[in-house]
């Protein structure tokens, strides 16, 4: 409701070869609003338990509107061990999906995406 503009990404990790690979989505949001970020943690975090008490939610505030500070909390990236066993399992179609992710750029979305701003965010993934 008070979210001005924003990124949405995904990345994929696997930690080693015996585990399964985590699949996250992050958002960033640019709010003008004071205090938005207690209210949507609080409204995020009991969300989430009620679907689920096993997801782990992060919730960070990263300050004021900077744009280098977005583009340097962006972290790209799949680390996968394709031929490991836990990936295997998956199946096909999930490695298939993996690999879409792999190339996907970050969706940017909101007021200070539109052309006709100066300080507009411009996104590559690396």
């Amino acid at each position: 409701m008070f979210v001005e503009s924003g990124v949405r990404f995904y990345s994929i990790e696997q930690v080693d070869k015996h585990s399964f690979p985590t699949f996250n989505n992050h958002f960033i949001f640019f709010s003008e609003k004071d205090n938005l970020d207690v209210r949507m943690n609080s409204q995020l975090k009991f969300r989430l338990k009620k679907i689920s008490r096993h997801l782990d939610y992060k919730f960070e505030y990263l300050g004021l509107y900077d744009i280098k500070t977005i583009e340097n909390s962006i972290k790209l990236g799949v680390s996968v061990f394709y031929d490991s066993q836990p990936v295997m399992k998956l199946g096909e179609d999930i490695i298939n999906e993996i690999n879409k992710i792999k190339e996907q750029r970050p969706i940017v979305f909101g007021d200070k995406y539109y052309k006709k701003n100066i300080n507009k965010l411009e996104l590559q993934s690396v």
